[in-house]
């Protein structure tokens, strides 16, 4: 997409939801409009990520983190004790197991995991998700794991 394009999609699934995309620049570029503020392509995000379950910082809103990541296989089972979270897929297909039951997301979708929710997300190929969480949540919540716990604040 380039120049003013707006493209509405709207999902027909379980979930209504309208996402409206507005693209002022060229993909994988990046033009800073103010002291604050960056436009930034979700294209080019996404390929500066080259590692698996190790979501990077895009983006700050108030206290939220905004983060990209690729996903594939089986995460840990874990739960964020005082976090919710949410998953927007941007491309792909990919579940969100929790204990009593399965929620199968594709693009354009998204799940909210209230806090203290033991879950964990399962992709069988590649999928491209777009994270919302608080500044300070771990990846793995209330788990410590040796190759899946990525750096807090890691950015693209």
């Amino acid at each position: 997409m380039t120049g003013h394009d707006v493209h509405v999609v709207r999902n027909e699934g379980s979930i209504d939801l309208v996402t409206v995309v507005v693209s002022l620049v060229p993909a994988g570029f990046d033009r800073r409009i103010d002291a604050d503020a960056t436009v930034a392509g979700m294209e080019r995000a996404f390929e500066r990520v080259t590692e698996h379950w190790s979501p990077k910082v895009i983006g700050r809103v108030n206290d939220q983190y905004l983060k990209v990541a690729k996903v594939q296989g089986e995460f840990v089972w874990h739960q964020h004790d005082d976090e919710d979270e949410l998953f927007l897929v941007v491309c792909g297909s990919f579940r969100v197991e929790f204990r009593d039951r399965v929620v199968a997301l594709s693009a354009g979708e998204f799940v909210i995991v209230p806090r203290g929710i033991e879950h964990r997300t399962v992709a069988d190929d590649e999928v491209h998700v777009l994270i919302f969480e608080p500044a300070a949540t771990r990846n793995t919540g209330n788990v410590e794991h040796a190759t899946l716990t990525a750096p807090i604040g890691d950015r693209v």
